[in-house]
């Protein structure tokens, strides 16, 4: 992902949520195949922007080898994010 589409993207978000005054942002992550220092720092700025806003970050549809390409660029945890498997165990938890 180019710089200028992540910033399209980050507008965005940032527009929905201020309008919607949404407290989660789920960001599915089971279409992406492969982690690299580009996915990691749109995942890294989206969380930024939403801590600042008010909003949790929520991933869900994180693979195995996903997790394993992960590894050299960041620790997570340092985030606290929200991690399910899927959306709808994520939507289960939230909504209780």
């Amino acid at each position: 992902m180019d710089d200028e589409r992540l910033q399209q993207m980050l507008e965005a978000v940032s527009y929905h949520v201020k309008e919607k005054k949404e407290e989660y942002l789920i960001l599915d992550m089971s279409a992406v195949h492969s982690y690299n220092e580009e996915v990691h720092m749109g995942v890294y700025q989206m969380n930024q922007l939403l801590d600042l806003m008010g909003t949790k970050l929520v991933i869900t549809g994180i693979k195995p080898t996903f997790a394993i390409q992960s590894a050299p660029y960041a620790d997570f945890s340092e985030l606290s994010l929200q991690t399910y498997a899927t959306v709808k165990q994520a939507l289960q938890v939230l909504r209780t």
